[in-house]
């Protein structure tokens, strides 16, 4: 449940939901924490959706460990 009482449409899966406003949990508020990945970022102009920041992925997490660094 997002909000109590919010008349919503019904969602099936598989479906997006746009939060325009979130206050807090806005992207730049995002952590890692429990290895949560950060989601992508779109961009709806006119009808037109455009992906500005692709979806975050375990790779992106693991890139800074040097434990698990690729070999050269």
């Amino acid at each position: 449940m997002l909000i109590e009482e919010l008349p919503m449409p019904a969602v099936e899966e598989g479906e997006l939901i746009a939060i325009p406003v979130s206050g807090a949990y806005h992207l730049m508020m995002a952590s890692n924490y429990n290895g949560a990945r950060r989601p992508a970022v779109l961009w709806l102009h006119e009808g037109e959706m455009k992906v500005v920041q692709r979806r975050e992925t375990a790779d992106d997490l693991l890139r800074r460990d040097l434990l698990h660094a690729p070999n050269p």
